[in-house]
C-alpha cells in the first residue's frame, strides 16, 4: 500500500519520515456498496478514510451543521476528526473504495505532530493528489514567513536620542531600528532620522517621538502571499514579525520577492510614481497579467482577490487626488461597493462607487471633477454602471447626514430599488480621504439595519431567487451556454452570507472573512463555514479560468462556465459545490422563514 500516498502534499508533508513509515504500515483499502454507512452520527471515530473512488456525502444531523460531498483524492471529515467532531454522518452514495487508517494511528500523528494537526483542522485544502510532484506554483502558494529571511531586530529603548539611532543604522547597515516605549514598539527608519536632523531638537530629539506606532504584524507560520497583501495594501515595504508577543524580527518586501517574482509590488510602485493617466493605463493593463500568472501558480481565489483589491485600490486613490482639488481630499471620502467593496473584483467590472462629504461643506462645482473621475475610470477599463450607481451621478454624492437620512428612508421603504440600494451599500469600503466619514455612516447603518428585526428576512429573500443549477437527480444542469455560476451559485453564497454578516453587526464586507467570523461567533457550523468557503472558492476560480481564457481568445467574458472540455476533477468539484449552495439555500430559508 505504500505507492498510494504522495508525501509532497499537506497534510502528509508535514510529517517527517518516522511518522510517514507509521502511516505507511497502519494503511488498508476498504470499501462500501451504495448507502453503506462509513460512520454513523454519534458514533467514535474508527478509521480515517481517503477516497480512492466513488462519492461519500457528510450528512448533517439538524440545521446548525453543514452537508459536504467528498470525491477521489479527498480526506473525508479532516476536521470533524481533528476537533472530535462526530455530528455529521457519512455515506457512500456510490460504489467507493478508500484508503482506510486506524484512529488510534490518525490521533497519533494530531497528537504529535501541531503541523499536520492544523493542516488537519482544515488550514490547507484536503485534496490530496496521488502519485503528484511538488511544483514551484505549491511553493509559492504555501510558502510560509518562517522560510524567507526575517532580519534580526534590536530594540532599543525609546528615550534613546537620534543621534545614536544614526550610528546603529550605518554600523549594522539597515535602513530602520526597532524601538520600545509606552506605546508597545515602534520602528524609526532612515527617513525619520533625516527629518529629526532638521527638526529643532536636531539628534538629540528621543527616537520615541520620531517612531511609527502603528505597526503591521504578521506570524512566522502565517503565508509569505499574505505578507505581500498586506504590504501592497499598506503601502508599505517591511511587517514586523511576532510570534504571539514575542519579537521575531523584521521581513523585507526585498526578501518576499526573492520567493515572489510577482509584478505586485513594481506595480504598487508605478501607481505612486505615475504623473499621468498614461502610465496607469499601463499598470490597469499589467493587472490582467498578473492575475493569469497568479491563476497559472496555483494561488487560491481569496488571495487573489485580496491582492488585486489592494492594487485596484491604490489605483484608484491615485486617479481620485490627480482629478480632485487637494484641498477637498481631508473632507471627502470615496468608497467602492458590489464586488470591488467586498474585495473580490478579479477582472474589471462595472464602476460601483460613492462620495460621502463632511456636513456642511460647500463644493459647488464638484459635478465636474467627480464626472472626470468616472471618464479616466472608464479609460482605465471600467465600464459605466449599468445602474448608475456612481460618483457622476449626484444620487451617490451626499453629505453624513445626507447619507443617514436616505439609508434611513431606503430601510424602512423596502421595496426592490431600495434593497438594491441598501445592498450596494453594505458592501461598501473606503478607497480613499477621510475614512471617518465613512464609519460615521457605516457604525450609524449597522446599528440601523439591527434594529428592526423583520427587516433581514426581507433582505435576505433574493438569495432563494435563484434556482441552483441542478436536475431533479442532483446532476448539474447546463443551459445552451453553460452554467450560470453567479445566479446559480455564487450570489446565494455571498448576499445570504451577507444578510447573517449585516443582522450580526460584523464591519467586514469580505465573504470568506465574513465566513469566519460568523463561524467565530458561533452563527455558522465551523463544517459549514468550511463548505461555504470551499464552493465560493471553486466557483469564483472556474469562472475566472474561463474568463482569461475568453480575454485571451478576444471575446468577451461572463459568468458562464462551459462543461465542455472540463476535466472531470473539474466537474466533480462543480457538482459538489452547487450542492453546498442548495444546502445553504434550504438552510437558511428555514432559518430567516423565506417563502418563494
Amino acid at each position: 500500500m505504500t505507492g498510494f500516498f504522495d508525501f509532497s502534499e499537506p497534510p502528509l508533508s508535514t510529517l517527517d519520515a518516522g511518522e510517514r513509515q507509521r502511516l505507511r504500515q497502519a494503511v488498508d483499502v476498504a470499501r462500501f456498496q451504495q448507502n453503506e454507512v462509513l460512520r454513523e452520527s454519534g458514533e467514535q471515530w474508527s478509521h480515517m478514510y481517503l477516497v480512492l473512488r466513488g462519492r461519500v456525502e457528510a450528512q448533517a444531523q439538524d440545521e446548525s451543521g453543514g452537508s459536504r460531498l467528498y470525491g477521489p483524492d479527498e480526506l473525508v471529515g479532516p476536521r470533524d476528526f481533528v476537533n472530535g467532531d462526530t455530528s455529521r454522518r457519512f455515506v457512500a452514495l456510490e460504489e467507493t473504495a478508500c484508503l482506510s487508517v486506524g484512529a488510534e494511528t490518525v490521533a497519533d500523528l494530531v497528537k504529535d505532530n501541531k503541523a499536520f494537526r492544523q493542516a488537519m483542522s482544515g488550514e490547507f485544502s484536503s485534496s490530496l493528489r496521488l502519485d503528484a510532484s511538488r511544483t514551484d506554483s505549491d511553493t509559492f502558494a504555501l510558502a510560509r514567513v518562517e522560510d524567507a529571511t526575517i532580519r534580526r531586530a534590536v530594540v532599543f529603548p525609546a528615550d534613546t536620542p537620534a543621534a545614536e539611532g544614526v550610528t546603529i543604522i550605518r554600523r549594522r547597515e539597515a535602513d530602520c531600528i526597532l524601538v520600545r516605549g509606552d506605546r508597545g514598539i515602534g520602528m524609526v527608519t532612515g527617513t525619520d532620522l533625516l527629518k529629526a536632523a532638521e527638526s529643532d531638537d536636531g539628534l538629540a530629539t528621543p527616537m520615541g517621538r520620531i517612531a511609527s506606532w502603528d505597526l503591521i504584524s504578521i506570524g512566522p507560520d502565517e503565508y509569505l502571499f499574505d505578507a505581500l497583501i498586506r504590504m501592497t495594501r499598506s503601502h508599505i515595504e517591511r511587517l514586523v514579525v511576532l510570534d504571539g508577543d514575542e519579537l521575531v524580527g523584521i521581513l523585507d518586501i526585498t526578501d518576499v520577492l526573492g520567493l515572489f517574482s510577482t509584478q505586485s509590488h513594481s506595480l504598487g510602485i508605478r501607481i505612486e510614481r505615475a504623473g499621468s493617466m498614461e502610465e496607469l493605463e499601463e499598470v490597469s493593463a499589467a493587472t490582467e497579467r498578473l492575475t493569469r500568472g497568479l491563476v497559472d501558480r496555483g494561488v487560491s481565489v481569496d488571495r487573489i482577490v485580496a491582492l488585486l483589491a489592494a492594487l485596484n485600490g491604490r489605483l484608484m486613490s491615485r486617479v481620485f487626488s490627480m482629478c480632485v482639488p487637494s484641498e477637498m481630499l481631508d473632507r471627502v471620502c470615496l468608497i467602492v461597493m458590489g464586488s470591488e467593496g467586498r474585495g473580490e473584483q478579479i477582472l474589471k467590472t462595472d464602476q460601483d462607487n460613492a462620495v460621502v462629504m463632511e456636513d456642511g461643506l460647500e463644493w459647488p462645482d464638484r459635478e465636474k471633477y467627480l464626472k472626470q473621475f468616472s471618464a479616466e475610470l472608464k479609460r482605465l477599463g471600467y465600464p459605466p454602471c449599468p445602474g448608475n450607481f456612481m460618483v457622476s451621478n449626484p444620487d451617490w454624492v451626499m453629505t453624513v447626514s445626507e447619507w443617514r437620512d436616505k439609508l434611513d428612508r431606503w430601510i424602512r421603504r423596502a421595496d426592490g430599488d431600495a434593497m438594491l440600494n441598501i445592498t450596494a451599500f453594505s458592501d461598501a469600503h473606503p478607497i480613499t480621504g477621510n475614512v471617518d466619514l465613512f464609519y460615521s455612516v457605516r457604525d450609524w447603518f449597522l446599528d440601523r439595519f439591527q434594529a428592526d428585526a423583520g427587516f433581514v428576512s426581507n433582505f435576505a429573500h433574493p438569495v432563494i431567487r435563484f434556482n441552483v443549477p441542478l436536475n431533479l437527480f442532483g446532476r448539474v444542469r447546463q443551459g445552451k451556454k453553460g452554467v450560470d455560476v453567479k445566479k446559480g451559485g455564487i450570489f446565494p453564497i455571498v448576499h445570504g452570507v451577507r444578510s447573517l454578516a449585516l443582522h450580526a453587526g460584523i464591519e467586514e464586507t469580505n465573504t470568506f472573512r465574513r465566513i469566519r467570523i460568523l463561524v467565530g461567533r458561533g452563527a455558522l457550523a465551523p463544517s459549514t463555514g468550511e463548505d461555504l468557503e470551499s464552493a465560493l472558492e471553486t466557483l469564483m476560480m472556474l469562472r475566472l479560468r474561463q474568463q482569461l481564457d475568453a480575454v485571451a481568445a478576444g471575446r468577451k467574458p461572463d459568468n458562464r462556465v462551459r462543461m465542455d472540455g472540463m476535466s472531470r476533477l473539474d466537474r466533480e468539484h462543480l457538482h459538489r459545490a452547487l450542492t453546498i449552495v442548495k444546502s445553504f439555500q434550504s438552510s437558511l430559508a428555514r432559518r430567516l422563514h423565506l417563502q418563494r
